[in-house]
C-alpha cells in the first residue's frame, strides 16, 4: 500500500456502493474498521474484507432535556349553531337544533428547539481482578473398591507329634482251615501217612498262580518284576510293574492334560500351564522372578509377551531384553512405546482419581544428574470449576523453586507469568532489570510485501502494518 495520510484513508460511514481500498477506514455500528482487501457491498464486520481499528464506545449519559418550546396560539371559536323551532305545545320543548360545526382547531405553536447532547462519560477503569476463590469443600469419598483377590494358601503346618498308641483290639475270629494235602502213602500200608500242611496264607510267597483252585499251573515270579506300582490285568491275571508317568496317566480316568510328572523344588516343565492359578510365596518380602532365558539373550529379543483375543491371537503387550516396553508393538524403541492405528485423534494415556477445585494430576519430569530423582518440570492438568471444567499449568524449576510459568485456563486464555489471564494472551509486566521485558522482537529484515496486522522490527524502527 501506498503512503497516504489519515484524512485520505477516512472514508466516513460504510456505504455499499463504495468501492473500497487496502487501508481505507470507514464508520459501521459505533466501529471503526480499517480495509484488508479491495471490496465493495461487503459490510464490516466481515472478517475477510475489514479489520477492527476501534470498537465501539459505551453509550454516554443521556444529554439534557432542551427547554419546552412556547405554547402555540388557541383556535378561534367557532360559530353557534342555530337556535331550534318552539314546539307547537308549549309545554312540549321543540327539537334542539343541530350542533354547529366545531371551530378549525388552532395551528400548533412551534416546537422549541432540542438541547444539545450531553458529552459521552469517561469509560470506567477495568475493576481488579479478585482474588482466586478458597478451595471447595473435599468431596465424597469414593464407594469402597472390589475385595483383592483372595491371596494363595499357606504352607501346611509342620506335622504334631505322634499320638499315644491305642488300645489292642480284639482278636479276630479263627480263619477256616486249609485243605492239607494228601501226605504219601506209608510202606507199610497199615501206617497211616503223616498229615499235609495245614493251608492259609503264604510267608515271603516268591509265586503267584493264574490259575484257580487245585490246579496249579502258570506260575509268576514275583523277582521277575521290576520295583514300582503293582498292575493287575484283569482278563488275563498278568501282573506287571508301572515305572513310568505314561502308564500311570493310561490307568487315571480323571487326569487333565498329558506329559510327565513334575516333582522336586526346581521342577522343569515340558507343558502349559492353562488353568488359572495363583503363584507367590507366604514370606512378607517373596518376590516372583521371570526368567525368559538361562542363555545370552540379543538386546532386541523379545523376553516377555502377553497375548489376549482368541486364543491368544491378540498380542497386547511385549517387553524385549533390554527393557523396552511396547503396548500394540512388538518392537518398542523406548522404555515405554504406546501405539494404535489413528482414525481421529485417539487417548493413548490417562490419569485419572477424583479431584477437587484446584487439584489434578501432574507428569514430572527428572533433572538430577545423579541415580536421584528431582523434579525439574512438570506439566500439570487441573480442575478449575464444577463441571468438570480443566486447564494446564507448566512447571519450571530455577533458583526459586518449582514455580508455575505458564497457564491455560478453561476459557483458553494463555497467562506467561501470571495466573489469572484476561485475555487470550496474557502477559506479566516488566521490571527495570534487564532482560525481563514481557516481550521482546529480534531484528530482521521488514517484508516488502506488507501482510496485514504484522508487526516487525528492523533493529531501529518498529513497523505495525495494517
Amino acid at each position: 500500500m501506498a503512503n497516504k495520510l489519515l484524512s485520505e484513508l477516512a472514508k466516513g460511514t460504510w456505504d455499499s456502493g463504495t468501492a473500497y481500498t487496502i487501508g481505507d477506514i470507514v464508520d459501521s455500528a459505533g466501529s471503526s474498521f480499517v480495509c484488508i482487501a479491495n471490496s465493495t457491498n461487503n459490510e464490516p464486520p466481515n472478517v475477510t474484507y475489514w479489520a477492527l481499528l476501534a470498537d465501539k464506545g459505551d453509550t454516554g449519559d443521556t444529554g439534557v432535556t432542551g427547554d419546552t418550546g412556547t405554547h402555540g396560539d388557541t383556535g378561534t371559536q367557532g360559530d353557534t349553531g342555530t337556535q331550534g323551532d318552539t314546539g307547537a305545545d308549549s309545554t312540549v320543548a321543540g327539537d334542539t337544533g343541530t350542533t354547529g360545526t366545531t371551530g378549525d382547531t388552532g395551528t400548533t405553536g412551534d416546537t422549541g428547539t432540542t438541547g444539545d447532547t450531553g458529552t459521552t462519560g469517561d469509560t470506567g477503569t477495568t475493576g481488579i481482578t479478585g482474588d482466586t476463590g478458597s478451595t471447595g469443600t473435599q468431596g465424597d469419598t469414593g464407594t469402597q473398591g472390589d475385595t483383592g483377590i483372595t491371596g494363595a494358601t499357606g504352607d501346611t503346618g509342620s506335622t504334631g507329634t505322634q499320638g499315644d498308641t491305642g488300645n489292642t483290639g480284639s482278636t479276630g475270629a479263627k480263619g477256616d482251615t486249609g485243605v492239607g494235602v494228601q501226605g504219601d502213602t506209608g510202606a507199610d500200608s497199615t501206617v497211616q501217612g503223616d498229615t499235609g500242611v495245614g493251608g492259609g496264607a503264604p510267608v515271603d510267597a516268591k509265586y503267584i498262580t493264574q490259575t484257580p483252585d487245585a490246579t496249579l499251573s502258570a506260575e509268576q515270579a514275583l523277582s521277575s518284576l521290576d520295583t514300582g506300582i503293582m498292575q493287575v490285568t484283569t482278563t488275563t491275571g498278568v501282573i506287571s510293574s508301572i515305572t513310568t508317568s505314561a502308564g500311570i496317566s493310561a490307568l487315571i480316568s480323571d487326569k487333565t492334560g498329558s506329559g510327565a510328572l513334575v516333582f522336586g523344588t526346581s521342577p522343569v516343565f515340558t507343558t502349559q500351564i492353562t488353568t488359572p492359578v495363583i503363584v507367590g510365596g507366604t514370606a512378607v518380602d517373596s518376590k516372583i522372578t521371570h526368567k525368559s532365558t538361562t542363555g545370552a539373550g540379543t538386546t532386541a529379543g523379545i523376553a516377555h509377551q502377553w497375548t489376549g483375543g482368541t486364543n491368544g491371537a491378540t498380542v497386547i503387550a511385549t517387553m524385549l531384553n533390554n527393557g523396552n516396553v511396547g503396548i500394540g508393538t512388538t518392537g518398542p524403541g523406548a522404555k515405554l512405546e504406546l501405539y494404535q492405528s489413528h482414525i481421529g485423534i485417539d487417548t493413548m494415556f490417562r490419569l485419572g482419581g477424583p479431584v477437587g477445585d484446584g487439584q489434578g494430576q501432574a507428569i514430572a519430569f527428572n533433572t538430577d544428574s545423579t541415580s536421584s530423582f528431582t523434579e525439574g518440570a512438570k506439566i500439570a492438568g487441573v480442575r478449575e470449576a464444577a463441571g468438570a471444567h480443566g486447564g494446564l499449568r507448566f512447571y519450571t524449576k530455577g533458583t526459586g523453586g518449582l514455580l508455575e510459568q505458564v497457564r491455560i485456563t478453561k476459557e483458553g486464555n494463555v497467562g506467561i507469568g501470571t495466573t489469572g489471564p484476561t485475555a487470550v494472551l496474557h502477559l506479566k509486566a516488566g521490571t527495570a532489570t534487564a532482560n525481563t521485558a514481557p516481550i521482546k522482537l529480534t531484528a530482521g529484515t521488514v517484508n516488502t510485501t506488507p501482510e496485514a496486522g504484522s508487526i516487525e522490527f528492523d533493529g531501529s524502527n518498529l513497523f505495525f502494518t495494517i
